[in-house]
């Protein structure tokens, strides 16, 4: 294979995959918007609950996290990475880490119980 060709297979290849990388791009940069959009809406809305700051930080944080994760998950399989393993690699960690950290989770739900209720 002479270099000519080779530069040719890569040009090929690059004009196949640029529209691609382009269309994720636009997604990753419009989806950044809608989820700020979001979590603005959504932290005003537990506003008007008059729930407790710390809870709307928790709520707020917890839902930027999954929608940008959901978000980068959408733009790679758009480029044409298999998001199934990604996924399931992800959902091992994920128990493995709830159980190494079983106590401490069980605090933070008690935590969050807490304020949700008030009991006090």
């Amino acid at each position: 294979m002479s270099f000519k060709e080779i530069i040719k297979n890569l040009s090929e290849q690059l004009l196949h995959f640029l529209p691609k990388l382009i269309f994720a791009l636009l997604i990753l940069l419009i989806g950044h918007i809608v989820v700020r959009i979001v979590c603005k809406i959504l932290n005003k809305t537990l506003e008007k609950f008059k729930l407790d700051p710390s809870l709307i930080g928790f709520f707020g944080k917890t839902a930027n996290i999954s929608l940008h994760i959901i978000l980068i998950l959408s733009a790679l399989s758009m480029i044409g990475v298999s998001t199934t393993g990604l996924i399931a690699a992800f959902s091992a960690c994920a128990v493995a880490i709830s159980l190494a950290l079983k106590d401490s989770l069980s605090n933070i739900a008690s935590g969050l119980m807490l304020l949700i209720t008030k009991p006090f």
